[in-house]
């Protein structure tokens, strides 16, 4: 087993509500040879992004779990249609990266996902891996 190192100033975990992603299904478009992340994807992560970094929010940009961790999502329905919950865990993971919470999403070792039926947006909850 190998040490990971921590300085005692790095959170052991983060805490962070965002709007309801685009599916993983609507992250890439193709036009020509070109592939591209769809506009509908890029504005979530922009408008997921001003609200995480909101002021009042316990998240900060100098916050970051380094090494190996674990994700916990807890989504609300956005609507009666059937969705696959597996199908926002992508963009989401994604998006840990863009504001730099986690170094990779490569990194996961573990992720607990479940519906809620209460509230409205997603609960995300990232935590240093072996942190009990």
């Amino acid at each position: 087993m190998t040490a990971i190192a921590v300085a005692l100033d790095e959170p052991t975990s983060i805490e962070l509500w965002i709007p309801y992603p685009p599916s993983a299904n609507h992250i890439w478009r193709t036009g020509g040879k070109r592939v591209y992340r769809s506009p509908k994807y890029m504005k979530w992560r922009e408008d997921a992004a001003v609200e995480t970094l909101r002021p009042g929010n316990q998240f900060k940009r100098k916050h970051k779990i380094i090494g190996p961790y674990k994700l916990t999502v807890t989504a609300a329905r956005p609507d009666k249609r059937k969705r696959d919950l597996d199908n926002i865990l992508k963009p989401i993971s994604d998006f840990l990266m863009f504001i730099g919470a986690i170094e990779s999403d490569h990194l996961c070792d573990m992720i607990c996902a479940r519906w809620s039926t209460e509230g409205e947006g997603v609960y995300v909850r990232v935590e240093r891996a072996g942190v009990l």
